[in-house]
């Protein structure tokens, strides 16, 4: 998740980090026990979260090109687990072009695991969905948004 500093709009991306401040990829806001605002030097409750919209298919027969490499791409599921990949092709990482997250939702909208990615990492993961009636995954892109495969079935 982003996070913004209503004083100054510096941005805190749990995915990324703050090197400046010492903070790995990974770690979240809530997390942090001394966290203030590197810019301003604003407390922690100054933060808000970036709610981005959730972008999907318009129509899943035919993907236009943002999609084919932003949507995650099943590539292995069963009744455990289900393996995939962002992207049709697999989706660039570079450092300033990349697949920051991955998040599993239930079918109540709920984080049920969430997975960051380092830039030198291929996005391509595995989440456990046994215990799941239905599942999300939606991925973000540091400059694209967030894409989701929309509400699947666990068959």
């Amino acid at each position: 998740m982003r996070y913004f500093c209503t004083d100054c709009s510096h941005i805190y991306d749990e995915a990324i980090g703050d090197p400046e401040m010492d903070f790995d990829a990974g770690v979240k806001i809530d997390e942090l026990t001394e966290f203030y605002c590197p810019n301003c030097e604003a407390s922690a409750d100054m933060f808000q979260p970036i709610v981005e919209e959730v972008l999907y298919a318009e129509d899943p027969e035919y993907l236009s090109w943002a999609e084919r490499e932003h949507i995650p791409h099943i590539l292995h599921r069963d009744d455990k687990e289900v393996e995939f990949s962002i992207g049709q092709e697999v989706h660039v990482m570079w450092d300033d072009h990349r697949i920051t997250t991955a998040v599993l939702y239930d079918e109540y909208g709920d984080v049920v695991e969430e997975h960051f990615f380092s830039v030198d990492e291929d996005p391509i993961h595995v989440f456990h969905i046994e215990d799941l009636d239905s599942f999300e995954i939606q991925a973000s892109c540091n400059q694209h948004g967030v894409w989701s495969t929309g509400m699947i079935e666990n068959t």
